[in-house]
């Protein structure tokens, strides 16, 4: 049996905005895969967000919440790692 090699989809970017609670910043997103095509159910997608250092980390503390992509598309966002004073949060998300 010959092992076929799989084409890894190229990494999405764009802005959105996360609201964690009553906080709500835009920021700048970047994910393994296309958020579209994304199904309902417990396996999520990776991924990180940008924005400034404060936001990285109030975003980390705050953990769960939404992320809005611009075309309106929202998704359910858990915030799993963070470097103290660093822009970039990482995240996993799955469709709200």
């Amino acid at each position: 049996m010959a092992w076929v090699k799989r084409q890894k989809a190229p990494a999405v970017t764009g802005q959105g905005t996360l609201r964690l609670g009553s906080y709500e910043r835009a920021v700048v997103y970047s994910l393994l895969s296309d958020p579209t095509r994304l199904r309902a159910g417990p396996k999520g997608l990776r991924g990180s967000i940008q924005a400034d250092p404060e936001t990285a980390a109030e975003a980390f503390r705050l953990r769960d919440g939404h992320l809005v992509l611009a075309e309106g598309i929202e998704f359910k966002v858990k915030v799993v790692a963070y470097t103290d004073g660093s822009p970039t949060a990482y995240i996993e998300l799955w469709r709200a």
